[in-house]
């Protein structure tokens, strides 16, 4: 089993604390980590050989999920900021009816 150091932060390099990082496998998902006040976990991978699927989640980001090969001990990740779509609405003023 190895160990790997994620640093999550956001597109100013700042860390997001409470981000979730889950190693996803063939099975479904892991156990979830999430990180500290650094914006750092340590996350332990099942496998030896080959690469994982791991998935950042915070709400008011964008998820973010990667590939990670499993004899990697540090993986930086940035989400970026959720984008809301604002609904725009046209006002129109009825016309004054004639007297």
């Amino acid at each position: 089993m190895n160990t790997v150091k994620i640093e999550v932060v956001d597109e100013d390099g700042n860390p997001i604390k409470d981000a979730k990082v889950v190693v996803l496998t063939g099975e479904g998902s892991g156990k979830p980590y999430f990180t500290d006040e650094n914006g750092i976990c340590k996350v332990k991978l099942p496998f030896t050989l080959g690469f994982v699927k791991i998935e950042v989640v915070k709400e008011g980001y964008e998820r973010q999920a990667e590939e990670l090969y499993c004899q990697t001990t540090f993986r930086k990740i940035i989400l970026r900021k959720e984008r809301k779509v604002v609904e725009k609405r046209e006002v129109v003023k009825e016309a004054p009816k004639p007297i």
